[in-house]
């Protein structure tokens, strides 16, 4: 069973590419891998013409999770689920979300193919596993509904520092943590050092009963 991770997607682009592409995803062949209808598989075989039968043959290439409508969901142990009776849509701002749950990683080849087929559209996104292992993000454009930083077991995107600066407050005893502290202010180089020095006395009080803080963790942008 591999971990699995869920990439947050928010595509851009031309309003015709953006619903060609939302057209394909709602009506691409299901071509039955025991993912179901939103099987990153049949989004292959819908772009590049293929019988399921060439689809399998592909050798090298990440298809193993689904594409979601959901922009929302989550990585889990059991693997993805996805609500088939939801579908693909552009937003009213001109913007397309959804999100992919994939075995280890963020399938890059998938993501490339939806760029190579529908030229105009970009796509920015916030990654990471069911476990934590990793949060890497590429959103040159900062997009406040993308996750930007890890903090004891949840994500935190610029939409919701005041979510973040409530359980940091609560968890951190003894850091400062400014009422009006807003996403830079926990993004820069001075939080994260003097959450490091934190921590390390916080780890040296707690040495004797094993109690480790608060994880905290930037999003890597690539």
């Amino acid at each position: 069973m591999p971990n699995w991770a869920c990439n947050h997607i928010v595509a851009s682009g031309d309003e015709k590419d953006l619903r060609a592409l939302a057209e394909t995803l709602n009506t691409m062949p299901n071509l039955e891998n025991g993912f179901g209808r939103y099987w990153m598989g049949n989004l292959v075989a819908a772009l590049l013409k293929l019988s399921r039968d060439e689809l399998m043959a592909i050798k090298g290439m990440h298809f193993r999770g689904t594409i979601d409508p959901d922009f929302y969901a989550q990585a889990c142990l059991c693997g993805p689920y996805v609500d088939e009776k939801k579908e693909f849509t552009v937003d009213e701002d001109g913007m397309m979300r959804f999100s992919t749950t994939s075995a280890w990683d963020r399938s890059e080849d998938v993501e490339n193919l939806i760029m190579e087929h529908f030229p105009s559209v970009e796509l920015a996104w916030s990654c990471t596993d069911e476990f934590g292992n990793f949060h890497i993000t590429h959103n040159p454009e900062g997009l406040p509904e993308l996750e930007i930083i890890a903090f004891n077991g949840q994500l935190y995107s610029r939409n919701e520092t005041g979510d973040l600066r409530t359980e940091m407050k609560n968890c951190c005893p003894g850091l400062e943590v400014p009422d009006d502290a807003d996403a830079d202010f926990f993004l820069s180089e001075d939080f994260a050092k003097k959450y490091c020095e934190w921590s390390q006395r916080f780890m040296d009080e707690h040495d004797d009963d094993d109690e480790t803080a608060p994880w905290f963790e930037v999003y890597e942008e690539v």
